[in-house]
């Protein structure tokens, strides 16, 4: 499956939390989540607005997106087609989308 926020390359923070996000985000047995371009990035800008506004917002955030994608990873199907074969999961009430394509069933 593959996920994506937006596809820009603008690096808001540092090495070390982008080290300690990726860590985060790929942990576990199940399927693999692969980032396009600028995604990361972007997950990273977002949370940064959330801990500007009110502190501990930005580390809840990324926990709620721990939880969507590890519900992600049980089942690939859960949200709805938005173009298929793209799929839009809401994470949490946030408001914000998470797009990806589950590769699982392609054939090669």
């Amino acid at each position: 499956m593959r996920c994506r926020l937006a596809d820009h390359d603008a690096d808001p923070t540092s090495g070390a939390r982008r080290e300690d996000l990726r860590d985060r985000l790929l942990k576990g047995g199940m399927p693999e989540i692969l980032w396009k371009p600028g995604a990361e990035n972007d997950l990273l800008q977002v949370s940064s607005e959330f801990e500007k506004r009110d502190e501990g917002s930005g580390e809840r955030f990324v926990e709620q997106l721990d939880f969507t994608l590890a519900s992600l990873r049980r089942q690939t199907e859960m949200a709805p087609l938005f173009d298929p074969p793209m799929r839009r999961l809401v994470i949490g009430s946030t408001g914000f989308g998470l797009f990806y394509k589950d590769r699982s069933r392609e054939r090669f």
